[in-house]
């Protein structure tokens, strides 16, 4: 039976922030990793959390239904093993719709490194379980969730990733507001409304619109109602599920309120007074020189600059290697390199500092200067598979950094990091792409 303790550490830190916010707790936001599993570990017992975490788990019978499953199995099912013991009782679309809230809540967690991915529910929870399951599976309650034959019929006809979103069997309110409240955005208004200012509002690519609303076995349940191939990693089932349903983003309802006309201005030169003209261009000189030195390009735009110029030897890289040693190679050259560079043109970095990304959870790469922070991120992208890794980072980094990130791609061949890749990529981050060609020429 697993624990909190167990079941966290392999989270990301946009994971743990979120069960923080779920829970209620307080002064989270400038915790790291450490500090942000230790507040929810020693907030558990807190009456006041333990009472906040009760209230996430639905009372009624779908619910208890699930909960017993697990609690019967000393806290961890396959998920195909819940789902078919779950079904034997209640229908499909009320264990889809119970499980998600009891995963979007943090009452229950997903390993799915596995093929028939393991759920588990925390040993810490076990007590608060106990209430749902004797009087729900006492009663035996008739099922909550009722699909309608027109609401069947509508999800047959879904054809765009919009209308997914837009479904009532497949989403619900509660969950499109959640990824409003992560961004800060209000959350009122009806599902139309909200849908609109997720895919309008938010800058989020859907891609991450639907990592955010679903989990793997919530894609795996629509790949099943769709007739696709249910295998696959979480990533490899999105891009199933987009190649079906294209997004075709509905008419806005609500229009952004019009900016107010202002008036032009226009700026004036004042003349200069007359002087010896090899006076005035000393000084005119001067003032130029001095105007460039304070007007400071952003830091990533200088950044990405600078990494385009770092030089790689190819033949570093051998075929015969494993991948990880590539790519630490990749590593180190990028970082060596721009050691190098700082030392032979200081000017370039000037207050710039950098720093090694030091974790799994963070870019290879932090840059800072002033109250600028940059994350880069580098890849040897030796396989098209590499994508799917490429996009859970994007996401992971995005709390942290935002749109200040670099995606530093190095594709020996020139084969696997493909045009449409690296379009989708550049509408979140920006990319430094470079080949072995690249660099060639110039040895």
């Amino acid at each position: 039976m697993k624990s909190l303790k167990s079941l966290l550490p392999t989270k990301t830190v946009t994971f743990l922030i979120y069960i923080c916010r779920k829970y209620d707790l307080k002064k989270y936001s400038s915790l790291k990793k450490d500090g942000l599993l230790n507040l929810i570990l020693t907030s558990i017992n807190n009456p006041q959390v333990s009472e906040k975490i009760r209230s996430l788990i639905k009372n009624n019978g779908t619910t208890a239904f699930i909960l017993k499953n697990l609690v019967d199995n000393n806290n961890e099912i396959s998920y195909s093993k819940l789902r078919k013991e779950v079904l034997k009782d209640r229908s499909g679309s009320a264990f889809l719709g119970y499980y998600k809230v009891l995963t979007e809540n943090y009452i229950i967690f997903e390993d799915d490194s596995t093929d028939d991915d393991i759920v588990f529910l925390p040993r810490e929870f076990t007590r608060f379980t106990k209430e749902v399951i004797e009087k729900h599976i006492k009663d035996e309650e008739p099922e909550e969730i009722i699909i309608t034959e027109e609401e069947e019929k509508a999800s047959k006809e879904i054809s765009t990733i919009d209308q997914l979103l837009y479904s009532k069997k497949y989403m619900k309110v509660e969950s499109l507001q959640e990824i409003l409240k992560n961004v800060n955005l209000p959350f009122s208004g009806n599902k139309n409304q909200i849908i609109e200012r997720i895919l309008y509002e938010t800058k989020i690519n859907i891609e991450g619109i639907i990592d955010s609303l679903f989990g793997k076995n919530e894609l795996r349940e629509i790949c099943i109602g769709f007739d696709l191939p249910r295998s696959g990693n979480k990533y490899i089932l999105i891009e199933r599920i987009l190649g079906k349903f294209p997004l075709a983003k509905p008419k806005r309802t609500v229009k952004a309120k019009a900016k107010p006309l202002q008036k032009a201005t226009i700026k004036v030169k004042k003349e200069p007074k007359a002087m010896a003209s090899s006076k005035a261009q000393e000084i005119v000189a001067k003032e130029v020189k001095e105007e460039s030195r304070k007007e400071k390009k952003p830091l990533i735009t200088q950044f990405k600059s600078i990494l385009n110029e770092i030089p790689l030897t190819p033949s570093n890289f051998k075929s015969t290697d494993k991948y990880a040693n590539k790519q630490r190679n990749l590593e180190n050259s990028i970082t060596t390199g721009l050691k190098v560079t700082k030392n032979l043109q200081k000017e370039l970095f000037d207050g710039i500092e950098i720093i090694d990304g030091g974790s799994s959870n963070q870019p290879t790469i932090i840059v800072e200067r002033g109250e600028e922070k940059l994350g880069v991120s580098i890849w040897f992208f030796d396989s098209t598979g590499r994508m799917s890794t490429i996009k859970t980072k994007v996401f992971d980094y995005k709390y942290d950094y935002g749109k200040n990130l670099i995606f530093y791609i190095y594709d020996p061949t020139g084969n696997n990091f493909k045009n449409e890749n690296h379009m989708k990529l550049k509408q979140e981050v920006a990319v430094v792409y470079k080949r072995s060609k690249d660099f060639e020429k110039n040895l």
